[in-house]
């Protein structure tokens, strides 16, 4: 006798089953290595020769995490995509960027990650983007790649300059120079012992002004007292000088009512001396006509005409 089979039961179970097993998809992909990781998406716009799948990744150097897998950008073939699985505990935020970085001198290239602020939110996936992308910045070796060619540049630029500057005059000029520095240096040796005697000379110099410097406060301190004393002189003489301008302001005074009184009274006894004097003058010219007159005394005058005498 043959059972009936249960269809029922049968859906079910294959239901149940495909469930299942998606889980476990699910549950494979993202658990790699026994640990549970998240993703993480990185462009990079250059060269990722050394860099391979399950390559490290590290934050400041130590691994937090490998590489799972690299392809070209489907919309840009310049850029490199790189999937990276890195442990939960670290905290991706906006701040962090990613560099290629060589390990030593093997040649082993990792992934590194720094963060320049560690306040900054988590880093989440934006729109288009099945995980979120970390921001790169070129490695070491591509900044040098970039600088490389300015610096060959500029070492040419300075080569040819070297060059102009170091022509065949310039070399003339140079080889004169060094003639002439070893004349002097030839004549510096051959007067050793006078610029010794010199060097002798300055440091005895130096050593008296020193000793001079040891005095400079006492003269100061003398200095100091002799300008007081010339203030103190000023002084005087101003408080002389006010007292001379008084006197010479009442020397004036006296002076003026001098010559206001008796300037009158002395003209007056001038003009009476004046008059004094032609008298005498006349007697004593009257004596020299006629002696007599001094003893007789003078002779009346002879009347005129129509008088009698």
């Amino acid at each position: 006798m043959q059972s009936k089979v249960n269809y029922t039961v049968v859906g079910l179970f294959v239901i149940v089953l495909v469930t299942c097993l998606f889980i476990a998809i699910i549950w494979l992909s993202s658990i790699s290595h026994g640990k549970f990781y998240h993703t993480y998406l990185v462009y990079v716009h250059e060269d990722v020769t050394g860099l391979t799948t399950e390559s490290p990744v590290r934050f400041n150097g130590v691994k937090v995490g490998y590489v799972e897998s690299m392809s070209l950008d489907q919309e840009n073939s310049k850029l490199v995509r790189i999937t990276l699985r890195i442990e939960p505990e670290v905290a991706v935020t906006t701040s962090t960027y990613a560099m290629l970085n060589v390990q030593g001198l093997t040649g082993v290239v990792y992934v590194n990650l720094k963060s320049e602020n560690e306040k900054a939110p988590l880093l989440t996936a934006q729109k288009g983007e099945p995980y979120p992308v970390i921001p790169s910045k070129p490695s070491f070796l591509m900044q040098l790649s970039t600088v490389l060619p300015e610096v060959t540049g500029d070492i040419q630029q300075l080569s040819a300059s070297i060059a102009q500057v170091l022509d065949a005059k310039n070399r003339q000029a140079i080889q004169e120079s060094l003639h002439n520095m070893a004349t002097v240096t030839r004549a510096l040796s051959d007067n050793s012992a006078e610029f010794t005697e010199t060097l002798r000379s300055f440091h005895q110099a130096m050593a008296n002004i020193a000793a001079a410097s040891d005095h400079f406060p006492e003269t100061m301190v003398a200095l100091n007292k002799t300008l007081n004393s010339v203030n103190h002189l000023s002084e005087q003489m101003n408080q002389a000088s006010e007292s001379v301008s008084t006197t010479m302001k009442s020397g004036q005074l006296v002076i003026r009512n001098f010559s206001d009184q008796l300037m009158p009274s002395a003209q007056q006894a001038l003009s009476n001396l004046a008059q004094a004097t032609l008298g005498v003058h006349q007697l004593t010219a009257e004596l020299q006509r006629d002696p007599s007159m001094f003893v007789r005394g003078r002779m009346p005058k002879s009347p005129g005409p129509g008088e009698q005498q």
